[in-house]
C-alpha cells in the first residue's frame, strides 16, 4: 500500500512540475495589442511579429526563453515598448540547457522601418549593395 502511494505521489507531483514548466508560447503574427506578464513564461518559437498598428509591450523583469531559429520582427507602423531597467531587465535567452548555450542559438530581434540613413546608403536602383531587405530595416539585434 505505501508504494503505490508513493508511486501516486510521484506521479502527481511529476505532472504539476510540467504543468508549471509549460510557458506560454509566441510565435506568429499578433492580431491585437499584448501586454506581456512579467511573472509569466514565454517561449518563443518561429517568428513572432509585430504587424503595424498593433503594440507589444515587454514590462521590466519579464524572461522569454527562445527556440533554435526564433525571431521577434516589428514591422513598420508595430510598436515594441520594453521597458526593462539594468537592476530589472527583460532577457531574451536560448532555450538550450544551461551551460550549452551558444551565440546564435536564436535569430534575434528585427525592428523594421524606413530611416533616413538607410536611405542614403540606398543609391537609386541599386539596393544589392546592402542586401536585398534593407531599405526596410532600421535594427537588428542578433539573440545571444
Amino acid at each position: 500500500m505505501r508504494k503505490l502511494l508513493f508511486a501516486l505521489l510521484i506521479m502527481v507531483s511529476s505532472s504539476l512540475l510540467t504543468a508549471s514548466a509549460q510557458c506560454t508560447e509566441l510565435s506568429g503574427n499578433l492580431d491585437a495589442n499584448l501586454t506581456l506578464d512579467a511573472a509569466t513564461c514565454y517561449h518563443m518559437t518561429g517568428c513572432f511579429v509585430v504587424p503595424n498598428g498593433i503594440t507589444l509591450t515587454i514590462p521590466a523583469g519579464t524572461n522569454i526563453t527562445c527556440a533554435p531559429g526564433a525571431n521577434l520582427v516589428v514591422e513598420r507602423g508595430g510598436k515594441l515598448v520594453a521597458t526593462g531597467t539594468s537592476s530589472n531587465p527583460i532577457v531574451f535567452t536560448s532555450d538550450q540547457a544551461a551551460g550549452s548555450r551558444l551565440p546564435g542559438d536564436w535569430g534575434g530581434i528585427a525592428i523594421l522601418g524606413k530611416p533616413r540613413t538607410m536611405k542614403a546608403l540606398m543609391p537609386p536602383g541599386n539596393p544589392a549593395l546592402i542586401g536585398p531587405s534593407a531599405a526596410a530595416l532600421a535594427m537588428i539585434i542578433p539573440g545571444h
